[in-house]
């Protein structure tokens, strides 16, 4: 079984790998879905959510979150 990472990665036709968009959407709408669960809302729940999506960043899979203004 992939794990979440490995399915934001795909193969090209070519061999190279590359970063799926229609798995990074739904990873996306899974971290949202986590924070909601939790009970996080407003700045707090988007500090979470980026904090879990930069996880993935550092592992070279590219998330844009939500941008927290202060």
């Amino acid at each position: 079984m992939l794990t979440r990472m490995q399915r934001c990665l795909r193969e090209t036709k070519q061999g190279d790998l590359t970063i799926s968009t229609k798995a990074r959407k739904e990873i996306d709408k899974k971290i949202d879905d986590f924070v909601c669960s939790k009970g996080y809302s407003g700045y707090f729940g988007l500090l979470v959510g980026n904090y879990i999506r930069s996880l993935l960043i550092y592992n070279g899979v590219f998330m844009q979150g939500r941008v927290a203004l202060w």
